[in-house]
């Protein structure tokens, strides 16, 4: 509801965008408390780049090109852990939310207002760190930018204090002698585990620890989606 106080937001915001001061952090403040504002509409801004430490819009696409390629036909996937010899995979729920990511400096999080839910500081660590707010109290930490295992990931990151999604080791030598049905029976097993835990589960994010393509140096290309929604 527009009152007082989000007129004042919303003429903070338009202030901050004039001079491009902290005008990420208050838009995101904004569409916390506002929703409704029309300059969070597509005719009253630009589609920016998501900033370094804010919450995504849903209807906004992060324009990266880390972002996970999307697979619906399990078929195609036997035959990726067959070309890349069969690499260590793990398999993470796939959550239905607002992206985010966060930037951290020296431990400390960077250029961002105070947040519930999220560490003010992770020890040891600068860098990135990617997840999904499912609520305004709840972020759920995916990912981090170092060139790090997943497990070493995911224990950084449970050791800081997120959340982080339950995973489990795919053991994709098992697909040589898998057939497409049963690999769709095993991933609902798995997302139908997720879902009774996070409502916001629609299908499964599978991590490689080596790249499965992308750049010579195979940065972030190690990431698969998939909603197991066709099998052929």
């Amino acid at each position: 509801m527009k009152n007082t106080y989000t007129e004042l937001l919303e003429q903070i915001v338009v202030e901050m965008k004039a001079s491009d001061a902290d005008y990420h952090e208050w838009l995101d403040f904004l569409r916390r408390v506002y929703p409704e504002s029309k300059l969070l509409k597509s005719d009253h801004h630009e589609k920016l780049p998501l900033a370094k430490n804010s919450r995504a819009d849903p209807a906004d696409k992060i324009e990266r090109n880390d972002e996970p390629k999307e697979y619906s036909n399990l078929l195609e996937i036997i035959r990726l852990a067959a070309a890349n010899k069969h690499p260590t995979w793990y398999i993470q729920p796939h959550f239905i939310g607002s992206c985010a990511r966060f930037t951290y400096e020296n431990e400390e999080l960077k250029n961002a207002l105070a947040i519930n839910g999220l560490p003010q500081t992770v020890p040891r660590f600068s860098g990135t760190i990617n997840g999904v707010w499912l609520d305004e109290q709840t972020f759920v930490a995916t990912d981090l930018d170092n060139k790090i295992g997943f497990l070493l990931k995911m224990e950084l990151l449970k050791n800081a204090g997120f959340i982080i999604p339950e995973f489990v080791l795919f053991p994709t030598i098992k697909l040589k002698a898998m057939s497409v049905s049963n690999l769709e029976a095993s991933l609902m097993n798995f997302i139908s585990t997720a879902q009774k835990t996070w409502a916001k589960v629609d299908g499964v994010v599978i991590v490689s620890d080596t790249p499965l393509f992308g750049g010579e140096d195979g940065t972030n290309g190690n990431r698969i989606i998939t909603s197991v929604q066709e099998i052929f």
